[in-house]
């Protein structure tokens, strides 16, 4: 029994994406794709996909490297071909109230999520200030409002630490048993970038996959013959024996 099942077990280990080789969404109408070596396939693209890309970076040169996104791009949306838990990091939030042209506007950075993300914000340090997660995208701190999904944003409160700082924070979430991640916002910043520093794909282990169109069902009539032919065997049986 465990040698059928090694197998599947083992094809369901966690893998890493590799971000520094898989490269950036070139144009409007390419996506990205691979297979890891857990066997899930899996796609990146741009939803919806934006008109212009030039200059797009997948893995900068920054202190924190990061799969670029920005929202001006269209949602970024990764799909599997398989049901998977996700473990990942977003960095960059690091954008926000800031006087471009002598007005003041909003370009405070977050995600919107899937429906059951959990993101831990506990490894923050007490110095950065702003840092939020609500799991309900209810709160009314939201930039542009309530998104009614998982939402990580920052404030953009004055007395933040540096910008640097805040771009170093890796804010580790999890989604499970799921085949789409997928970014979004929403809100009045889409063109300052964030993104993911890491992404680790499990699959759901499904060890067993019955389908019940492979089991036969019996009708009343053939349960009853079935039936009466037992009856009949049983009977015959005991006039041998007597």
């Amino acid at each position: 029994m465990l040698g059928l099942l090694a197998p599947l077990t083992a094809n369901a280990a966690p893998v890493n994406m590799p971000f520094s080789t898989i490269g950036v969404l070139p144009d409007q109408s390419t996506t990205v794709t691979g297979t890891l070596s857990n066997g899930v396939a899996w796609e990146v693209r741009h939803d919806p996909p934006p008109a212009d890309l030039s200059g797009v970076e997948s893995w900068p040169a920054r202190a924190v490297r990061f799969y670029n996104w920005q929202p001006s791009w269209g949602d970024q949306v990764w799909t599997f071909s398989v049901p998977v838990n996700l473990s990942f990091q977003i960095t960059n939030l690091n954008g926000g109230w800031s006087t471009i042209a002598g007005a003041l506007e909003d370009r405070r950075e977050g995600v919107v999520l899937p429906a059951g993300t959990v993101c831990d914000l506990s490894a923050v340090p007490t110095s950065i200030i702003g840092i939020r997660f609500d799991p309900t995208g209810t709160h009314a701190d939201i930039p542009g409002g309530p998104t009614n999904l998982p939402t990580l944003w920052y404030e953009g409160v004055t007395n933040s630490p540096s910008e640097a700082e805040l771009a170093r924070q890796l804010i580790p979430c999890t989604l499970n048993n799921t085949t789409e991640l997928r970014l979004g916002w929403s809100a009045s910043n889409q063109t300052w970038v964030r993104g993911l520093h890491s992404l680790t794909v499990t699959p759901v282990a499904t060890p067993f996959n019955i389908s019940t169109a492979s089991v036969p069902v019996l009708n009343p009539v053939s349960l009853t013959l079935l039936a009466l032919a037992l009856g009949g065997m049983a009977f015959w049986r005991r006039r041998q024996i007597s």
